[in-house]
């Protein structure tokens, strides 16, 4: 029975002195790894507003290749639909999106001529 007494006493004696501390660093958040995730948030959140500025100028990039300047129902469907087909294909593949941009301004570039 002593024996018993004097296994529990060492393993909590180990416990409190090598396992908890141990707990306790590794749940730790390092004041450098603060800074780094608020950094990362804040380039994230740079990005997005970034993403946000370009699909701003590509819808005007697609408005102005089909000149929604006019009432022309067919028009309006017609840049929906390449609205649409441009977040799909960013959100998707954004090399495809790529191949469509370069269609819209090789389209544009023939429209200006007029």
């Amino acid at each position: 029975m002593i024996k018993w007494i004097a296994a529990v006493l060492i393993l909590l004696i180990f416990y409190k002195k090598v396992i908890a501390p141990f707990a306790r660093r590794m749940m730790e958040i390092s004041k450098e790894e603060q800074t780094e995730d608020i950094k990362q948030l804040l380039f994230d959140e740079e990005e997005d507003i970034e993403e946000q500025r370009d699909n701003a100028k590509l819808q005007r990039l697609i408005k102005k290749q089909i000149d929604l300047s006019e009432t022309d129902i067919k028009k309006k469907l017609r840049y929906e639909a390449y609205a649409k087909a441009l977040r799909e294909k960013t959100e998707e593949d954004p090399e495809a999106a790529v191949g469509i941009i370069k269609d819209l301004l090789g389209k544009s570039g023939g429209r200006q001529s007029r």
